[in-house]
């Protein structure tokens, strides 16, 4: 995961989603979900974060992975908004000198202007708008904790929604480990995933998101009853296709033409 850069975040928020076995317990408050020490270990060791790197830890809590990533010698921003974890987070690493805490929101925190990384456990509430926030910016990489069901449909080949298909055009979205909800501490009602976010080696081209605007306000539609049947035969794609059914990769090659 390589994010170069050592630039200062300043402030920023944090929030509560395949649902887990049934439990008998009390409502968490947004963002009460801790990962276990050792799942956040992994994590990670998993991420490939090296020295040097700028990486955001958001929605830090205590800090489960705020302190794994200051031992990797990156240059880590916790960002956490309930003022007594932050507290406790600022005495937990006060010996590294390498970590910045803030206090804030996540869906408020100016983010880095040049290449960053982002490992965290985000509030799964806030998901589809940190997401957002994170792709229109100079992110290069993420490792991030999300609700099983979403981080299934970011991964999804064919996710049928034109908005997701657009931060796959971007971003290649794999999905890592499942992690169960005794993973964390307290157990939320679901289960969670690890969604693995790459930025590609080459921009999509300029016009990907308006076709994808215009393709997706008939969803039923053959494909080449929208980009013309010359086309999407031209990108190897029987015009017949309803428009759902088509993957990134195959809007990536009608976009090229």
């Amino acid at each position: 995961m390589a994010a170069p850069g050592r630039r200062r975040a300043a402030p920023a928020r944090t929030a509560p989603a395949r649902t887990a076995p049934a439990r008998t317990r009390s409502p968490n408050p947004p963002g009460a979900h801790a990962l276990a020490d050792h799942v956040a270990a992994r994590l990670v060791r998993q991420s490939s974060v090296q020295p040097g790197d700028l990486v955001l830890d958001l929605g830090a809590g205590d800090g489960a992975l705020t302190v794994p990533l200051a031992r990797t010698g990156a240059r880590v921003i916790a960002v956490e908004r309930d003022g007594r974890a932050v507290r406790r987070l600022a005495a937990r690493v006060a010996g590294y000198p390498n970590v910045t805490v803030v206090a804030g929101d996540v869906l408020g925190v100016p983010l880095p202007r040049r290449p960053y990384a982002v490992v965290a456990n985000i509030p799964f509430s806030v998901t589809t708008a940190l997401l957002r926030r994170l792709l229109d910016s100079p992110l290069a990489a993420a490792d991030l904790v999300v609700e099983y069901g979403a981080g299934r449909l970011f991964t999804a080949a064919r996710p049928g929604r034109a908005e997701v298909l657009a931060w796959q055009a971007t971003f290649q979205l794999t999905h890592g480990a499942t992690l169960p909800a005794s993973c964390f501490r307290p157990p939320p009602a679901v289960d969670a995933l690890v969604l693995r976010m790459r930025r590609r080696p080459q921009p999509p081209p300029a016009g990907l998101t308006s076709l994808l605007r215009r393709a997706y306000r008939t969803r039923t539609a053959p494909i080449g009853r929208v980009v013309g049947r010359a086309a999407a035969r031209q990108a190897g794609i029987d015009p017949h296709l309803p428009v759902t059914y088509l993957t990134a990769q195959d809007w990536l090659s009608l976009a090229r033409r």
